[in-house]
């Protein structure tokens, strides 16, 4: 559930429950196995939200961006390769 108090700050409260099952939150739909699972100890609304640049979290989720924005150019030539020329 979600509360605002009277200064307009929100909250949440209720029991934890699962919004999306493991194996939709970590699939992306492309059958090339692509896809990794970096578990953070956090809640889906907390995500990508951190204290700051030292914490552990933001540090492996920027290692994790700049990993794949390494490896998207050859992703992105396996995936669409069958395409490449059939478009004018």
């Amino acid at each position: 559930m979600l509360l605002q108090d009277e200064h307009g700050r929100l909250s949440r409260d209720g029991d934890l429950c699962f919004i999306v099952t493991k194996e939709s939150a970590c699939r992306i739909g492309y059958k090339d196995e692509m896809h990794d699972r970096l578990p953070l100890p956090t809640d889906h609304s907390d995500l990508v939200k951190f204290p700051n640049r030292a914490d552990d979290g933001y540090s492996r989720v920027l290692n994790k961006l700049k990993t794949l924005v390494a490896d998207a150019p050859a992703v992105v030539q396996r995936r669409f390769s069958r395409h490449i020329g059939t478009y004018q």
